[in-house]
């Protein structure tokens, strides 16, 4: 049993080994148990990464709240919306955000998303020789700026690269915030200056989208665009207050964008890592495609890719961490649960947990072929949380990417530039620690 002096010294290094290196911190609760009680400072947290004691917590939205250092600070950034707000607040705003996601049409979202991407291809195959490194990523941030303008408002973003290279200054600052929320956001220091200009910049770029959509002619069937289908919904939970209606508006633009691109960098550094299954996602993509556009009907039948892309979020899940606090009293696998408990729990751990992944460190979409391995009860898959505030956009960011990936290997063979091995960076999201970089060929036919 661990005296007094050591739970001490638990305590007070708790949150410096979290801020220097999380996911070793994770692994080593994870090594400890299932259910692991520990210390940040004063508050008390339990480590929670078995799957019926995670669906206990996500699925308990009053037991289980957004409330802590966290959640605090994420609101401080990105404001009162659907993702970062609780209670009636949060159930209010997600009604009509959930109805247009419900009621999503693969009809228009689909072809939108593969001609966007082959205007990007079009741009390789005029401007990339063969033997250049491409840096995906930065390639994929910038289609996916303009797959998230197209998307939210239906208009094309022409501010799109200065909303890019100001969310990379406010998501560095967030990361840093969020591991270690001081000092107060309202200390007038140089960082929270430079986290303000970046906001600035990101809603400069948010209100030129809008404004071109207002320019658009009135009349007419509602568009099938985010921003058309809140103001038709009539629902005042969201657009009747200005404030609201930015904060989800910038909460769904950053969803289309940090999160699939980065998902995007890491599936092609393990698909290009093993030639077998680029080839055989080309194979289905060329198959199915035929050399066309791609239509909704063929978003199903890529069952490959859309392994490749579960597997991808699997092993390295963007949302790395999910936190909660207790708000009332609980128990969980016998340990006690008090008012104001940290609840931390991981999609990275709990997706490298052997005992529901077979050979988990191993890159093979061809376990997502059939059944579906998180059916086995629980919740051991959660790329997108789960229970009542699980990511409303989950299905189409997994249908983004499909579409994406399949529209790439379509027309291009894709190897990679280099094999170094690139490491986990935990920030916001986990992004790869350096660029993955690929050359790309345009396919020929023999």
């Amino acid at each position: 049993m661990a005296t007094t002096t050591t739970k001490a010294v638990e305590a007070a290094a708790a949150p410096a080994r979290f801020l220097r290196e999380p996911l070793a911190f994770l692994d080593d609760l994870a090594a400890r148990g299932d259910v692991v009680p520990f210390r940040m400072l004063r508050t008390k947290a339990l480590f929670v990464n078995r799957p019926d004691a995670i669906r206990r917590v996500l699925m308990n939205t009053e037991g289980y709240v957004k409330e802590g250092p966290f959640w605090r600070a994420m609101r401080a950034l990105l404001g009162e919306s659907v993702t970062t707000t609780d209670g009636e607040v949060w159930a209010a705003q997600r009604r009509p955000v959930q109805r247009i996601f419900d009621a999503h049409s693969y009809d228009w979202s689909v072809p939108l998303i593969g001609d966007l991407t082959h205007r990007m291809l079009d741009r390789w195959e005029e401007e990339v020789r063969p033997s250049d490194a491409v840096d995906i990523g930065q390639q994929l941030r910038a289609l996916n700026l303009r797959i998230g303008a197209r998307i939210i408002s239906g208009t094309d973003d022409a501010t799109s690269g200065d909303f890019g290279r100001a969310f990379e200054v406010w998501h560095d600052a967030a990361a840093a915030f969020a591991k270690l929320p001081f000092p107060p956001l309202n200390w007038p220091t140089p960082r929270r200056r430079k986290v303000r200009a970046a906001e600035r910049a990101m809603d400069a770029s948010l209100f030129s989208m809008l404004v071109e959509r207002l320019r658009q002619p009135a009349g007419g069937e509602p568009g099938v665009d985010v921003l058309s289908q809140l103001i038709a919904s009539g629902d005042e939970a969201v657009t009747a207050n200005p404030a609201v209606l930015r904060d989800n508006l910038m909460n769904l633009r950053l969803g289309t964008y940090e999160n699939q691109s980065t998902a995007l960098a890491w599936l092609w550094y393990w698909v290009t890592r093993e030639p077998r299954v680029f080839e055989r996602m080309a194979e289905e993509a060329r198959s199915v495609l035929d050399g066309r556009q791609i239509v909704a009907e063929d978003f199903h039948r890529l069952t490959y890719t859309t392994a490749a892309v579960r597997e991808t979020l699997r092993i390295c899940p963007t949302i790395w961490v999910l936190m909660r606090e207790a708000a009332e009293h609980d128990e969980i696998a016998g340990h006690r649960v008090t008012p104001g408990t940290l609840m931390l729990m991981s999609p990275y751990t709990i997706h490298r947990d052997a005992r529901h992944w077979p050979d988990p460190l191993r890159f093979d979409p061809e376990r997502w072929l059939g059944k579906r391995p998180e059916h086995g009860g629980g919740i051991n898959y959660i790329p997108f949380g789960a229970g009542p505030h699980v990511c409303l956009a989950g299905n189409f960011a997994i249908q983004q990417m499909v579409v994406i990936a399949a529209t790439i290997a379509s027309r291009f063979d894709v190897t990679a530039a280099t094999l170094r091995p690139a490491g986990l960076d935990p920030r916001i999201s986990m992004r790869p620690d350096r660029p993955v970089t690929l050359h790309v060929s345009p396919h020929r036919n023999d």
